[in-house]
């Protein structure tokens, strides 16, 4: 399915769309549901959402404390660590808003068998989230970045991560970063209500013109990102070479 894009302008107002989009759909999966399962990512733009839905949403608290949340990669640090991005959550978000531990369902990175924690992550997830019509659990909102080299959560170019068909998260070698991150895998991203996916800046134009274009080698992780319904959110750069 063809993917929906929107310029939003500046990277503020990107942020205060995704911030937007979160509440909107939140509320829309509570009231039909009972329930919203959330998969947030690590970056810039999710820090600035953080901020918004924080500081502009005051009157969606209490739906915030019924939601369920996910991460779509973790780092391999303790979540005390700076570059942890379920720490970032926790600090910009989470915490501030007073979500109950037994909401929060977030991978360890610092934990001493990755591999485990990630099997760990994957069978809590089934034991929550629904699952749709695939078998396969199914998110109502996945959050994506992308990197300047396609990458999205941390299914990197080249890497094992990207071939497998069978795990939901899995812990995925970087060589290029020598590093290993837990990552969801494309079944998982792929199976959700929607994935939008959030990129600024001009150094990322002319990839995402490549892509959405359909101008380019179709090589890039981010390509193959497809799910039920698909959004592309664009600060004024990034959307800069887009006809």
């Amino acid at each position: 399915m063809k993917p929906h894009v929107k310029n939003c302008g500046s990277a503020e107002q990107l942020a205060a769309a995704a911030a937007q989009i979160l509440v909107d759909e939140m509320r829309a999966a509570l009231a039909a549901r009972g329930r919203f399962f959330v998969m947030l990512s690590g970056g810039t733009t999710p820090k600035a959402m953080y901020r918004v839905l924080l500081e502009e949403h005051r009157d969606a608290m209490d739906d915030f404390l019924r939601t369920d949340y996910f991460l779509g990669d973790e780092r391999s640090v303790p979540w005390d660590n700076p570059q942890s991005n379920a720490g970032e959550a926790f600090r910009l978000f989470l915490d501030p808003v007073g979500v109950a531990q037994g909401r929060r369902h977030f991978a360890n990175g610092g934990a001493p068998d990755l591999v485990r924690e990630s099997e760990h992550a994957t069978s809590l997830m089934k034991r929550i989230v629904p699952s749709g019509a695939t078998g396969i659990p199914e998110f109502d909102l996945v959050l994506l970045g992308m990197g300047t080299d396609g990458h999205t959560a941390s299914l990197f170019p080249g890497t094992e991560a990207l071939k497998d068909e069978t795990a939901r998260f899995v812990l995925n070698d970087v060589p290029q970063l020598q590093t290993r991150r837990i990552t969801a895998t494309y079944p998982l991203l792929n199976a959700a209500r929607h994935a939008v996916i959030l990129a600024t800046g001009e150094n990322k134009s002319q990839l995402i013109s490549d892509i959405l274009n359909c101008e380019g080698a179709h090589v890039y992780p981010i390509e193959r990102i497809s799910a039920q319904k698909t959004t592309w959110m664009l600060d004024s750069t990034a959307a800069s070479r887009l006809g």
